[in-house]
């Protein structure tokens, strides 16, 4: 099945890169895929509890993101960026269309606790300890995965929401 953001495959390959680029093997793709749905899940339903939204224009904090990724890695980030179309990302209309998207997380995904107790039964994990990931590179992984690929996540519009994702986060 297909990711709804796409956020949790995402970010799945930005702990990949990040531990292959240092000579770490990393866990299963799959399985850090699981723990993400369960994580990502948590966060959107916490992002729906948001009645109202602010949008501002769309920042690059360049230097963070040369200190996450590798100078190659860096460069296809620069490409990525660079079709990237954030300049039509209309402030106005995320902020119509908030109280649709809540609705969406809230009648059509599963409650944390269906998702983890879904999991636990298929015998997937559940958490980034058991798939080898700590806080700071979760951390790290939250804030920079969006720029891995061509694809307007909506962890890619929370800093222009004024949102840091880590505040949605355990």
């Amino acid at each position: 099945s297909r990711p709804a953001s796409g956020s949790e495959h995402v970010l799945s390959h930005y702990l990949e890169c990040y531990k292959l680029a240092r000579g770490i093997w990393p866990e299963f793709h799959g399985k850090k895929v699981g723990v993400a749905t369960v994580h990502i899940n948590r966060m959107y339903h916490r992002l729906a509890q948001i009645r109202e939204i602010s949008p501002t224009e769309d920042v690059i904090d360049y230097e963070a993101l040369r200190a996450a990724f590798t100078p190659g890695q860096m460069a296809e980030v620069e490409k990525l960026i660079e079709r990237m179309p954030m300049h039509l990302v209309r402030k106005e209309r995320m902020r119509e269309i908030w109280p649709q998207f809540c609705r969406l997380i809230e009648e059509f995904l599963p409650s944390d606790a269906e998702l983890t107790d879904w999991m636990r039964r298929a015998g997937a994990v559940t958490e980034w300890e058991d798939v080898g990931v700590s806080r700071e590179l979760l951390e790290a992984a939250l804030r920079f995965h969006p720029f891995m690929r061509y694809r307007l996540m909506p962890t890619r519009l929370m800093p222009m929401m004024g949102l840091n994702i880590l505040d949605f986060v355990d």
